[in-house]
């Protein structure tokens, strides 16, 4: 692998990790169907294994107008729940993702990110223990800005939270702030 390439396995040694729905369904530098490029995470989809999704991300996934693919992708999500890969947090957690979420919100509304996407970010923050980061899976560069601009001011720390772009099935490269 190049340098700040991982494959998944190696991503998931630094913590959980929460997966984005453009991660879910393909990759950045190679044409890939939904189903292959499902088949990185499903060795790592059973409980307790810290591969996760929120649910907006969930209801993204299956907004699909095409009702053979929604059936699909209900499979796959079936997946992610039998798992407990769908966020469900504890009261503390929950504080922290609603006093992070404020915060964060200002960077996503200048980056007109989705609320998705936001959900996404403050719950990486509400994931953090005391001895583990969370990662990011996404390909979504307003998203990657919007992480930029909280690590700079200081309301995300990098290496708590660190961001990764899918750019083939099994490779992801880490994403870094630049000042």
């Amino acid at each position: 692998m190049e340098p700040n390439r991982l494959n998944f396995s190696e991503v998931l040694e630094k913590g959980p990790v929460l997966v984005d729905t453009c991660a879910i369904i393909g990759t950045l530098c190679q044409e890939v169907s939904e189903e292959d490029s499902f088949k990185t995470f499903l060795p790592f989809l059973s409980p307790n294994l810290g591969v996760y999704t929120c649910p907006r991300v969930v209801g993204e996934y299956l907004a699909s107008q095409d009702l053979l693919k929604r059936y699909e992708r209900l499979k796959i999500i079936a997946t992610f729940l039998a798992a407990g890969g769908v966020l469900h947090f504890s009261e503390k957690q929950a504080s922290t993702y609603f006093r992070n979420y404020q915060q964060i919100r200002e960077f996503a509304s200048r980056r007109g990110i989705h609320e998705t996407d936001l959900e996404l970010l403050s719950s990486a923050t509400a994931l953090i223990s005391e001895n583990m980061g969370v990662s990011i899976l996404s390909m979504d560069f307003p998203l990657i800005q919007t992480w930029s601009d909280a690590c700079k001011e200081r309301v995300i720390d990098p290496q708590q939270v660190r961001f990764f772009v899918r750019e083939y099935p099994d490779a992801f490269r880490e994403a870094f702030v630049k000042n």
